[in-house]
């Protein structure tokens, strides 16, 4: 898991092939796997990643000057702060238990099941700010359609008469941000799918395809293992 966030991070500041590294990292992690269990072990399990053979054939693109890797050529120092920083978001997220005393961690139920599932940092950090022990049905909803995974779907202006109808005749609950949005419209669409309403436009039934099948089960997943405890998590701040 914690690997698996520094590709995403790295992916990002390149901008280059993210997919690419994020699937190699997320596929073979360590932590996961409980092959990795301190910084010392996932220093070196980074030396055997793309992710480690990219930062070395272009280390400016990851913010490490010539200076920096002059000294350090072997990246160790860049590799163990990477790990370091992503530890202690991961921990604070509580997807990973990391002791920085120790440079130890172990990976969490919540984390365990984002990496089984592929669920997006990004997602698990939304949950844990949003869920409430006082969310309605409504605001549920309005959660879910906030995933990364459904950060792809496009708002297209062929699709908006149409998603105004599916709103007025499936969505019993309010919808946040109509259809004019992103997570408005994946909301219209995770309710018409649960009120089996009829869709006529091809992209709108590829799309709701998508939300149902590929990702709201994965959401779904983190709602039903850890809605207990981000309840009682919440309670106590």
């Amino acid at each position: 898991m914690v690997l698996w966030f520094i590709a995403l991070k790295s992916s990002m500041q390149e901008g280059c092939e993210p997919k690419v590294i994020i699937n190699r990292i997320v596929q073979r992690n360590g932590i996961a796997l409980g092959t990795v269990t301190n910084v010392e072990e996932a220093v070196k399990w980074l030396s055997y990643t793309y992710l480690y053979v990219r930062t070395r054939a272009n280390p400016l693109a990851y913010g490490i000057n010539y200076k920096a890797y002059q000294m350090d050529p072997g990246l160790e120092r860049y590799r163990q702060e990477l790990v370091i920083e992503a530890g202690q978001k991961l921990d604070k997220a509580r997807m990973v238990r990391f002791e920085a005393r120790t440079g130890y961690f172990s990976i969490t139920d919540l984390g365990r099941t984002a990496s089984h599932y592929y669920i997006q940092y990004n997602t698990i950090e939304t949950f844990n700010e949003l869920f409430s022990t006082h969310n309605t049905e409504a605001d549920i909803f309005a959660l879910v359609s906030k995933a990364e995974e459904f950060e792809q779907i496009k708002i297209r202006e062929e699709e908006m008469e149409e998603l105004d109808q599916l709103l007025c005749n499936y969505c019993e609950l309010p919808v946040a941000g109509g259809v004019e949005n992103t997570y408005g419209k994946v909301n219209i669409l995770l309710q018409t799918y649960i009120g089996h309403g009829e869709l006529d436009s091809f992209s709108l039934i590829s799309d709701t395809a998508y939300v149902a099948q590929d990702s709201i089960s994965n959401v779904a997943e983190i709602s039903r293992k850890d809605w207990k405890l981000i309840r009682s998590y919440k309670s106590k701040k």
